[in-house]
């Protein structure tokens, strides 16, 4: 896909873009595939989604990112899918959420 400028950060792995096209749907909606900041007990996972919301924010908010490989589209109508800034995979800045699974 091409470059898409973050118009929000909705969360420690979402955000929200100018728009996207994909096979036959649109939106605004991504998260970003390869880390999950709200992963263990309740306590743990606000602050961690707090601090990936706050370091997503100073990393990309109102910048260009290139959104890869769709992975699912979700129920919320948003895609799940690897995103990079700079040519960077943007789970490599959160190598403490990272999951196994990461493709």
């Amino acid at each position: 896909m091409a470059l898409f400028r973050v118009k929000e950060i909705l969360s420690g792995n979402k955000v929200k873009l100018e728009g996207w096209n994909w096979k036959d749907s649109t939106g605004t909606d991504v998260v970003i595939a390869g880390y999950n900041p709200t992963q263990g007990d309740n306590a743990i996972a606000k602050l961690n989604e707090s601090l990936a919301k706050n370091r997503l924010t100073s990393l990309i908010d109102q910048k260009e990112i290139e959104l890869g490989r769709v992975l699912n589209l979700n129920d919320d109508g948003s895609i799940t899918c690897l995103a990079f800034y700079d040519g960077v995979d943007i789970a490599k800045y959160f190598p403490e959420y990272t999951q196994a699974s990461h493709p």
